[in-house]
């Protein structure tokens, strides 16, 4: 099924790719409608996660070369894959990722794609969250906007330098690692010029990695 979505996760997965988004019908005039669903009584933007049928479901680097958040992708869907809190992910024909626009960084615009999250991002305020806590979780993205924010390197689990941030939603704090990627290529040449009073980031929950799921910054999109 012939189907588009606006690109707000752009992250590297195991030297490959993931990137994922809000589904929409694109109407006539380059307007669109977002695709919404059921969580409980109240409705919410409807995700996607195109997944390959390699071990970890990663997409190949060429198949996605050039796509970064916020632009409108077209894709062929195959079938729904839902992995536990991963909802999202679903098969798609390989080689039909494609970009047929950009959706422009407007304030108006990002304020109807984003979610509602509750007061906590993912159950608490920690960077991740436990094997038993995953059980609670039905989805894995989610576009938020933040405060507070504050950009720096740290050294990572690799012993490698990484970029992280410190944000408050909803008055908690959280310190995350950045993996998007088109993100870092900016900030490693120039973090000066990276200034804005809105920002958005796409919140992602990692596949389990030593009895955790961590919480990564997937996207990060600024007016």
């Amino acid at each position: 099924m012939r189907s588009y979505f606006i690109c707000l996760a752009n992250s590297k997965k195991w030297n490959n790719r993931c990137i994922g988004g809000i589904l929409i019908n694109i109407k006539k005039g380059n307007k669109f409608t977002i695709e919404k669903r059921f969580i409980g009584n109240y409705e919410v933007p409807k995700w996607i996660r195109p997944v390959s049928r390699s071990e970890h479901g990663e997409i190949p680097e060429y198949e996605v070369k050039g796509i970064i958040p916020m632009d409108i992708v077209e894709i062929e869907l195959l079938s729904p894959c839902p992995s536990g809190y991963q909802s999202e992910n679903c098969y798609y024909q390989k080689k039909t990722i494609r970009k047929v626009g950009v959706l422009e960084k407007k304030k108006e615009n990002l304020e109807r794609i984003k979610d509602h999250a509750e007061n906590f991002i993912y159950l608490n305020n920690s960077n991740r969250i436990s094997e038993n806590e995953i059980k609670q979780v039905k989805s894995s993205l989610v576009l938020v906007k933040p405060s507070d924010i504050n950009f720096f390197m740290q050294q990572g689990m690799n012993l490698q330098p990484q970029l992280r941030c410190s944000f408050t939603y909803h008055e908690n704090c959280y310190n995350l690692p950045v993996t998007d990627l088109a993100f870092e290529a900016i900030y490693y040449v120039n973090n000066q010029i990276i200034r804005s009073d809105d920002f958005y980031f796409c919140i992602s929950l990692g596949t389990l990695f030593n009895g955790y799921h961590y919480k990564l910054i997937a996207g990060i999109i600024y007016t």
